[in-house]
């Protein structure tokens, strides 16, 4: 984003490039909370570097200070024994979470996510799993298009964004 804000600095633009940021805030590790802090990654726990950065790089140009969109996070699942007949191939991603752990971890991500201000849209990926291990796992439907657990806690933390009963001085993890 740096060398687009100088590359539109000197192309003496001045109108706004884009009315949207989109990120991908994936954790380094599906098994990281969503609100984990890094030094130099920019994961969903960054958020304030995030703004700090955009906010700096665009300074005294006419792009204003965009809402951000998470495009793409998710977290990877194991795939239960009794469910891979329903895949293809032999070898799963190198860290997984239970499908429990998964739908409380993605349900914290899009509470966090609602807590940050300028967040204004949020999707997983994917819907459904890929239909081989060594794709990505992170759907909330099984290969076979059934509910994991992931399912009933993004539908349920999505009804609490829309009451508005997150509760965003609360740590999410």
């Amino acid at each position: 984003m740096r060398g687009v804000a100088a590359a539109y600095r000197a192309s003496g633009r001045t109108r706004p490039l884009f009315d949207t940021f989109g990120h991908n805030p994936y954790p380094q590790a599906s098994d990281e909370a969503p609100a984990v802090a890094h030094p130099v990654y920019v994961g969903e726990g960054d958020y304030d570097r995030l703004l700090g950065s955009l906010d700096d790089f665009f300074a005294g140009t006419a792009q204003p200070s965009p809402p951000i969109w998470y495009l793409e996070d998710g977290f990877q699942t194991a795939i239960p024994a009794p469910r891979r007949r329903l895949y293809a191939g032999s070898e799963s991603a190198p860290k997984t979470l239970s499908p429990k752990a998964q739908a409380i971890r993605l349900a914290a991500a899009l509470r966090l996510a609602y807590c940050q201000p300028r967040v204004t849209a949020f999707f997983n990926f994917l819907l459904v799993d890929e239909p081989t291990l060594p794709g990505w796992q992170s759907g909330l439907l099984w290969v076979d298009w059934q509910e994991k657990p992931s399912f009933a806690a993004y539908r349920a933390a999505i009804d609490d964004v829309h009451r508005g009963t997150v509760l965003c001085t609360v740590p999410v993890n």
